[in-house]
């Protein structure tokens, strides 16, 4: 049996395999090893996952392949198993990078550019069998252009500035979302802020007519070519592909800035999961 994860800040999908087929899948909140404890992780697991996947806890055939956001280093990677380790408590568990994840879902066996744009975002250069580049994620207070929360925090400033365009001010300012007290609360005193910054995307979609919103959008875009792909060798001899939300639901703004660009696009998925599902059937 095989127990297949893909995490982002926002949603895990869990995937369980038997032989050559699905028999179930399941869906939790997000996962994030650099904000949460294994406890946390594991009281969320046993709480939100589906009772055909937990009935395999104590399955010492089970295999699970956990590919996550935040797993890029030693320490993470060890948090994340042991929170794993402690909901199957006899499976053989492997925690890999979602970057690693979306490389196999979007370039498959072919040399590529793989991008990650959801609530965080990442990117790497893979030959076809491994990452050969890759760039040191800092997350979204310094880095995660183009993400959900890049977009977020960008329509945050300009409006807390108050320096949106007057009739955009007006409109957000009667929503119940943009209190400037609860926006701070939760930016600076509430866990997991970089999901609460990524949750603007929603309001952002309902607005993406009008000029302001359709420039801040490729403008966060265009700062993830800058500080990310554009800083791999063969950038411009390879396709560029994408998975995540941010980028399927922009995918009309993030064709025009590859385009003025000269990139080449690849294909864009919101999840890696069938990309996996096909992989470890093989």
């Amino acid at each position: 049996m095989i127990l297949l994860a893909d995490s982002g800040s926002t949603k895990t999908t869990w995937v369980l395999l038997d032989g050559k087929k699905q028999v179930a899948e399941s869906h939790t909140q997000g996962f994030s090893p650099s904000f949460q404890t294994a406890e946390a992780i594991t009281k969320i697991m046993l709480a939100e996952l589906s009772t055909e996947v937990l009935q395999q806890q104590n399955n010492n055939t089970l295999h699970v392949f956990y590919y996550g956001t935040g797993c890029s280093t030693t320490g993470k990677v060890q948090l994340m198993h042991d929170a794993l380790a402690a909901v199957f408590t006899k499976a053989q568990i492997t925690v890999n990078h979602d970057l690693y994840a979306a490389a196999i879902a979007l370039c498959g066996n072919k040399p590529g550019i793989a991008c990650i744009l959801g609530t965080g975002s990442n990117s790497c250069y893979f030959d076809g069998k491994q990452i050969k580049e890759s760039l040191l994620s800092v997350g979204y207070f310094f880095g995660d252009h183009g993400s959900g929360a890049h977009i977020g925090k960008t329509l945050l400033q300009y409006y807390l500035d108050g320096t949106l365009p007057k009739e955009l001010q007006t409109v957000l300012s009667a929503l119940p979302e943009f209190d400037k007290e609860t926006i701070l609360e939760h930016v600076y005193k509430k866990p997991m802020p970089q999901r609460f910054l990524a949750s603007y995307t929603k309001v952002i979609a309902n607005y993406t007519q009008h000029t302001f919103i359709q420039n801040l959008i490729k403008q966060c875009f265009a700062d993830f070519f800058t500080h990310q792909v554009e800083k791999y060798s063969l950038h411009k001899q390879v396709e560029i592909n994408f998975v995540g939300s941010v980028a399927l639901h922009f995918k009309e703004q993030l064709q025009q800035v590859m385009q003025e660009r000269g990139l080449k696009q690849g294909i864009i998925l919101q999840s890696p999961i069938e990309g996996l599902v096909r992989y470890h059937l093989q």
